[in-house]
């Protein structure tokens, strides 16, 4: 008795929220639809020039996040000559890119071609994000699959009293 299998995997989006579709066919029996839902993949990118003094807490709140799903965390050094590429591998699960020519464009373009997640997020070096973000950020996904990007309300932390609000 001879059974001919194949397996198809895709990636989409089903009337609410990320999915993948697996397709299972048999030729001696009927074919089977599975729908599973996941979470998407998230990479973070985050371009960095001289940032050891603030790579470390920006790394930290991403890896503190409550409702992290599987992720990447890629950092690109853009020539770094302080210890921000030493501060960075302090943190084993993220990974480093080197960019070499100068310039917050080319590290981002760098970082985004070095990912393979279904959600690309670039942060600053100095960004500290709260413990729910990727929760908040991928239920605006989830509500409104015809999204392409978001972007939120943000607070410096880091300016002189005079400039904060």
């Amino acid at each position: 008795m001879e059974h001919s299998f194949c397996w198809i995997f895709s990636k989409g989006i089903l009337t609410k929220g990320l999915y993948f579709t697996a397709l299972f066919y048999c030729s001696k029996h009927s074919l089977l639809i599975q729908v599973v839902r996941m979470k998407p993949v998230i990479s973070f990118v985050i371009p960095a020039y001289n940032e050891e003094k603030y790579i470390g807490a920006c790394l930290d709140s991403i890896l503190k996040q409550d409702d992290l799903p599987e992720y990447e965390v890629v950092v690109v050094d853009n020539n770094s000559t302080d210890n921000t590429v030493a501060e960075v591998k302090r943190f084993p699960s993220v990974r480093i890119v080197r960019e070499t020519e100068q310039g917050m464009t080319k590290a981002r373009n760098a970082g985004a071609e070095a990912t393979a997640g279904d959600i690309l997020v670039f942060f600053d070096a100095d960004v500290i994000v709260p413990r729910d973000w990727t929760g908040k950020a991928l239920s605006l996904f989830e509500k409104n699959p015809n999204f392409a990007g978001v972007s939120g309300p943000y607070r410096f932390y880091d300016l002189p009293r005079r400039y904060k609000y």
